[in-house]
């Protein structure tokens, strides 16, 4: 369906299921007021969405969520989130900012993988993994600390990532 272009929900809660937009190129603009969910794929391939914003809770965002939302530039992650998905910004080519939630402890394989226009992101202390091509073709990212309670950083992590010039990583890293 590409006749949908805005999505605005200011309920108590609602639930994205697994595929739930997947592949509307019309949407422009997500804006939710109340708690939500998002599945699986949710909002895949919405080449057309500039903006989602959470204003409320969320506690989780599936895998390959917002993967290949090319022209997503501005997204809000609640801070009481604590998971996000694997592939969940995979190939997000116009993001250029996210904050990570202080409850998110991991950075799966391949999350932001592809976001060439990402250039500052802060990695909250609690963080313990960095996944395999977590940051793989970031170009434009130019700096990242590794927070002091991380452990491990995967394969081509920061691979590709051509406009970064400082990585601090703390002893606590083994591998």
């Amino acid at each position: 369906n590409t006749s949908i272009k805005y999505v605005n929900y200011e309920g108590r809660s609602i639930t994205f299921e697994d595929y739930a937009f997947s592949n509307n190129i019309g949407i422009l603009e997500v804006n939710i007021g109340g708690a939500i969910s998002i599945g699986n794929y949710s909002f895949y391939n919405c080449n057309s969405m500039t903006s989602f914003v959470i204003d409320g809770l969320t506690g989780n965002m599936g895998e390959h969520a917002f993967d290949s939302c090319k022209s997503l530039k501005t997204f809000t992650i609640p801070q009481n989130t604590y998971y996000i998905g694997a592939y969940a910004f995979y190939d997000c080519n116009s993001l250029t900012t996210i904050n990570i939630p202080y409850l998110v402890e991991h950075i799966l394989p391949h999350t932001f993988y592809g976001c060439a226009s990402l250039n500052s992101i802060e990695l909250p202390d609690g963080i313990k993994t960095i996944g395999d091509n977590a940051f793989y073709g970031c170009v434009a990212l130019n700096n990242i600390t590794i927070p002091s309670q991380c452990k491990t950083i995967g394969a081509e992590a920061f691979y590709n990532c051509s406009a970064l010039t400082e990585l601090i990583i703390p002893d606590s890293v083994t591998s």
